[in-house]
């Protein structure tokens, strides 16, 4: 997903991009129905996934909190509740820097190799979930 520059046209982006769902690889419990590519702002090589609202029932924080490498957002790392594998982190406290680049109020970020995502479709149209969907 490329990030545009203009806070009008991210939206844009945002809306038609596709929704997955986020089954732990390790136990195959559904972590997050409203799951979405995310590139890393300060390391656009890297892709994760993110939402805004994880399975609160599927995935809790793990004591302790870290700081990015590469910017001053403070994080702490999320471990599903079913196996305790750590599947990503939540960003607890976002920096000036990340919080200008996107304001989508992702801040629940999942690792794409503690992760397995299947694409969600729209039942009524038989179309791929987008977020427009406003998928809940």
């Amino acid at each position: 997903m490329n990030i545009p520059s203009n806070k009008d046209e991210q939206n844009e982006t945002i809306k038609k991009t596709k929704v997955y769902n986020l089954d732990c690889i390790s136990c195959d419990s559904n972590l997050c129905w409203r799951g979405i590519p995310a590139p890393v702002f300060t390391e656009k090589r890297t892709r994760l996934f993110s939402t805004d609202s994880p399975l609160m029932e599927s995935v809790d924080l793990v004591p302790g909190s870290e700081t990015m490498d590469r910017c001053s957002c403070r994080l702490q790392s999320i471990a599903c509740l079913h196996c305790g594998n750590v599947v990503g982190y939540h960003v607890k406290r976002p920096c000036r820097k990340c919080l200008v680049k996107c304001k989508n109020k992702h801040l629940w970020v999942f690792y794409p190799d503690s992760v397995t995502a299947m694409e969600r479709f729209d039942f009524k149209s038989k179309f791929e979930a987008t977020w427009f969907f406003k998928t809940y």
